[in-house]
């Protein structure tokens, strides 16, 4: 009687089943159905950006044998002036896995994770933290995030509607109303002190960047936008800050353009209160 082939043990059947994968190092399948996705910071641009190609035409396979999966990603010190760079980077990269998990029918759950140094708050990380707002946009919604203490003991999970999360997913300018109509209010004439120096509020980098990170999230719930214009009058405005407010609204309605689900957009344009105080 012949003897009976031995069965494929779990590890077997995964090498088996992944062998014509062509490897990635940020792609690890870490059990039968776990997907481990590791974003790194690399601070050569054209390496991350050829690593960002490669990772995302691997995915697509290392997903068929998927059903869990976890990203995990490296904040930068606040302060490093790579940060801002390492992020749009991220943002872009996520925006496209997302396309990739939406695609896909077997994946179960996503979870990220960051892991930051020890600080006081969070606040000094939400710049970089809101590079998973493309996340948002899942066409399912188990997915979960964590901030991990890199000294602490212990992971935190960021809880839906929580304070930490209102602060990643949402924008002065930006108001939801009635559940589909988007309210963008830009207020030009808003002034705001910065160390010694009185600088208009909308000319502060972070705000733009933020801005354009979290439209997309709100465009995705939004059928009509009302867009609320509050203009600095022409002796005020500085050609630097004409240049860089026309950029962030040319941006902006590039996002609104390719977002199909948005079928009214009416701009209007506040007069100042009192056009003497300026």
């Amino acid at each position: 009687m012949p003897k009976r082939k031995n069965k494929l043990n779990q590890a077997d059947r995964l090498r088996r089943d992944t062998a014509h994968i062509k490897p990635h190092k940020g792609l690890k399948i870490v059990d039968e159905f776990f997907l481990l996705i590791t974003i790194n910071n690399d601070w050569q641009v054209q390496t991350q950006r050829r690593g960002n190609k490669a990772l995302l035409a691997r995915l697509p396979e290392y997903l068929k044998h998927a059903r869990r999966v976890r990203i995990e990603m490296l904040c930068r010190d606040p302060g490093d002036r790579r940060a801002h760079e390492d992020t749009a980077r991220k943002t872009e990269l996520l925006t496209n896995i997302r396309d990739l998990l939406n695609e896909s029918d077997n994946i179960d759950s996503v979870e990220v994770t960051f892991y930051m140094k020890r600080e006081e708050d969070f606040d000094p990380y939400i710049p970089q933290l809101q590079a998973v707002i493309p996340l948002y946009t899942l066409n399912f919604k188990e997915w979960t995030l964590h901030c991990d203490w890199r000294m602490g003991e212990k992971i935190i999970k960021v809880k839906r509607d929580s304070e930490l999360e209102r602060k990643i997913t949402t924008h002065p300018w930006l108001n939801l109303r009635h559940g589909s109509l988007l309210v963008i209010k830009i207020d030009h004439t808003k002034k705001h002190r910065l160390r010694k120096e009185i600088k208009y509020a909308d000319e502060r980098e972070e705000l733009h960047e933020s801005f354009l990170k979290i439209l997309p999230l709100f465009l995705s719930k939004a059928a009509g936008i009302r867009i609320e214009v509050t203009p600095l009058e022409r002796q005020h405005l500085l050609v630097r800050m004409f240049q860089n407010r026309k950029m962030m609204i040319e941006k902006m309605f590039l996002l609104i353009n390719g977002n199909r689900k948005v079928k009214k957009v009416k701009v209007v344009f506040r007069e100042l209160p009192n056009a003497n105080m300026y």
